[in-house]
């Protein structure tokens, strides 16, 4: 339960936004108290988030015993399972503090100048905290510093963590698109953060680098479950802002990677006639108006001749699992065609369902057995 003295701290937080909202710039005076307030409850809320995380990595065996249900795995990847007194207090904490950068905006930053790598640190690690609004508020927070440090009187093209720590700030951003509640506000505002940094950032390889990971992330989604389709429009328009925001010079170098999933989705027949196929082929025609057709071509056919490789590599494997191994070779068959049969039965359920005007009947839970020795 919340102890007394966490609810004052909320409530103080809560008022504290208020007063801030209504005075603005009379509220100066008091700015120094108040960001070192939040910058201990910040501080606080990572350590417990550290200590949380090493304590599911040690006990991990201990909590998955004999059986669990696809929900309830789910349930402890993400949100819910902190305590609500500890992302309550980070949560208002950081309202607090966005509302001191919506209304305070140069005074505040001249206020972090001390302690600024450290608040910015901190809310870059919530980034990877288990409950979604402390994660969309942390994103958020990072968008208004990009912003406002943009339009600070000496021009800052490089901010406090982007000195040997952009890739780290990036690789926490790209995760967020690894959530499994992944919805448009946090994925658009992950994107304005992401394009930011490759635009602005001094490491010469970092748009590859962004590249790279989101079509790593996107192929698995390409001919996944419909949950993790969802996925690829937001990483669709992540490649398509890259694209248009770097120099032409940098997107021909890394021509291939940015043509490699809108090019794989627009030619699977799994997404024909989706809004996604709709949206690979816009970039496709975008990156193809950007470099010109010559380069264009050249690096599509280069990236249809790798595609075709990876294929026939993939059935010489298969090929020599059959010679080498026939008993993991029919087990593998008989895993797809069980595949197969379930999801044709899940497109009829559907179909019919549709037909009659029924709401869809629930799926069953699937029970997952783990032994532990």
């Amino acid at each position: 339960q919340m102890c007394i003295r966490d609810r004052l701290k909320i409530v103080c937080f809560q008022l504290l936004g208020i007063v801030v909202k209504l005075w603005k710039d009379s509220f100066i005076p008091h700015l120094q108290a108040t960001v070192m307030q939040i910058t201990s409850v910040l501080r606080a809320s990572v350590a417990q988030m550290k200590e949380d995380e090493a304590k599911e990595r040690e006990e991990v065996h201990e909590e998955i015993k004999g059986i669990m249900t696809v929900v309830q795995l789910m349930e402890s990847e993400d949100q819910d399972t902190t305590d609500r007194s500890e992302w309550t207090l980070c949560y208002m904490s950081l309202i607090c503090l966005e509302k001191l950068f919506e209304n305070i905006k140069g005074h505040l930053l001249n206020c972090l100048s001390e302690q600024e790598n450290e608040v910015m640190n901190l809310i870059s690690e919530l980034l990877k905290h288990k409950h979604y609004w402390v994660k969309l508020l942390s994103c958020r927070l990072i968008g208004h510093y990009f912003s406002d440090r943009d339009k600070a009187p000496p021009k800052h093209a490089v901010c406090f963590f982007m000195e040997g720590h952009t890739k780290e700030l990036t690789a926490r951003l790209l995760s967020l698109f690894k959530s499994r509640y992944l919805d448009d506000r946090l994925a658009t505002q992950a994107t304005k953060n992401l394009l930011f940094i490759c635009k602005n950032s001094n490491e010469p390889d970092i748009a590859h680098y962004i590249m790279q990971k989101a079509t790593n992330m996107g192929k698995p989604a390409i001919s996944g479950p419909e949950e993790e389709r969802g996925k690829l429009k937001h990483l669709l328009t992540l490649l398509a802002g890259i694209a248009y925001g770097v120099p032409v010079a940098v997107l021909k170098s890394n021509l291939s990677l940015s043509l490699s999933l809108p090019y794989r989705i627009a030619t699977n027949e799994m997404h024909k006639g989706s809004d996604e196929r709709r949206q690979a082929q816009d970039v496709l025609r975008m990156v193809e108006e950007m470099v010109g057709a010559e380069s264009y071509t050249e690096a599509l056919s280069k990236l249809k001749g790798e595609i075709l490789a990876m294929r026939l590599g993939r059935k010489e494997k298969q090929r020599q699992i059959r010679l080498t191994n026939p008993e993991a070779a029919i087990r593998q068959k008989m895993k797809g065609k069980e595949k197969s049969k379930e999801k044709r039965r899940k497109k009829n359920l559907v179909w019919a369902t549709k037909r009659k005007g029924a709401v869809l009947p629930e799926d069953n839970v699937v029970v997952k057995k783990s032994k532990i020795e």
